[in-house]
């Protein structure tokens, strides 16, 4: 059954080789509005596979798309519209969620007027209302997660251009009830085009390759 939306991450025959195979030709296709995760324990290459895709690795073989974009060839332009989460949150402690989104907003160059309004939105929508004003530096892991996602997402254009997150760990480490949360909250804007990938532990021990299911 054809899918009617466009491509937002496509990989073809990705490859990487530690001292033995991290990612085995994988082949990827992820549709924009779609929620896909990878699943295995430790050394599956899972980091590796979001690591090539965000430009932080380069892979031995293979290629990778981004709407459109060779992020091979073209790797600024495929950043522009990536947004990349690892699973330890790269937030500064001394500045509340608020300084911070209206920081990261300020790095991608959004009106003043926009991002407080977006860091708004995105405050609310993760529940850290209660927190807003708050340093970072007294925050659990988890919520300084949130405030991670945040800023992933905080330069998305309603109704415009489209972003790609990619998120390392976010759910697997957020835990319990906690973790169903999250889940819901990344699907909850499903009419959105942006195009969600992440890396959490399951049970495959084999290296990345070919996957064929949808979560």
């Amino acid at each position: 059954m054809a899918i009617d939306r466009p491509v937002a991450l496509a990989t073809r025959n990705l490859s990487k080789r530690f001292d033995r195979p991290a990612v085995d030709d994988l082949d990827l296709t992820i549709y924009g509005g779609e929620f896909y995760c990878l699943l295995g324990p430790n050394g599956a290459g899972k980091t590796t596979t979001l690591r090539m895709v965000a430009g932080l690795l380069k892979p031995d073989a293979g290629s990778i798309a981004i709407d459109g974009i060779d992020a091979l060839s073209h790797p600024v332009e495929a950043k522009q519209i990536t947004a990349w989460l690892s699973d330890e949150p790269m937030i500064y402690d001394k500045l509340t969620p608020y300084e911070y989104l209206e920081f990261v907003a300020g790095l991608w160059r959004i009106e003043p007027s926009v991002a407080e309004a977006r860091a708004r939105d995105l405050i609310a929508w993760l529940g850290l209302g209660g927190q807003a004003h708050d340093r970072c530096e007294g925050f659990s892991k988890g919520t300084r997660q949130q405030v991670a996602l945040a800023g992933a997402l905080v330069r998305r254009r309603r109704g415009g251009d489209e972003q790609d997150a990619l998120e390392s760990e976010l759910v697997a480490r957020l835990g319990g009830d906690g973790e169903m949360r999250d889940v819901r909250r990344v699907e909850a804007p499903a009419q959105d085009p942006q195009a969600r990938l992440r890396a959490g532990h399951g049970a495959s021990p084999s290296p990345a390759r070919r996957p064929t299911a949808r979560t």
